[in-house]
């Protein structure tokens, strides 16, 4: 298994990788300072509306994480985060951890659909989320600011009966 709970040992890696301004709005989320890495996890693994799983690197250390968030259990839908280290970029890694994510979600969380928003700038996650099989849906110019420049964001979508 790729995925797999949190431990102690991943919280300083986790926390750098929240620290990491220019990543955070990469990723769409706005940076306030110092994470509060109790708080930020609290909110991911206690709640039944969030799916939280870090994503073992290479050796079996912390390479990131996914997220599937406001889970809509009746509605069968959830929206997806992740976010691989810049050390393990680029092995395959956040690919195989994606399709062990919409696996699970479809076999386990009986999810029919994920979603996602990413920065139109965003080459490689864009390509790796067409690779598996996400398609646009639409597009909102203009929509996030990183305190100097607007982007684009785009919508995705995939079917979960396509994994």
């Amino acid at each position: 298994m790729l995925l797999r709970a949190v431990k102690t040992e991943d919280r300083p890696a986790l926390e750098a990788l929240l620290s990491d301004e220019s990543l955070m709005h990469w990723l769409l989320n706005y940076p306030n300072g110092q994470p509060n890495l109790d708080r930020w996890l609290a909110k991911r693994t206690g709640n039944p509306e969030m799916f939280f799983r870090v994503v073992s690197g290479r050796t079996g250390g912390f390479g990131g994480f996914v997220q599937l968030a406001s889970i809509h259990h009746k509605g069968g839908f959830a929206w997806l985060g992740m976010a691989i280290t810049p050390q393990e970029r680029g092995a395959g890694l956040g690919s195989a951890a994606l399709e062990e994510l919409c696996t699970y979600a479809r076999a386990s969380m009986n999810l029919r659909k994920m979603l996602l928003e990413v920065r139109a700038d965003n080459a490689p996650a864009i390509a790796l989320y067409r690779s598996h099989r996400f398609r646009e849906i639409g597009r909102m110019l203009d929509h996030y600011f990183d305190g100097q420049k607007y982007y684009d964001v785009i919508l995705m979508e995939k079917a979960l009966s396509e994994t």
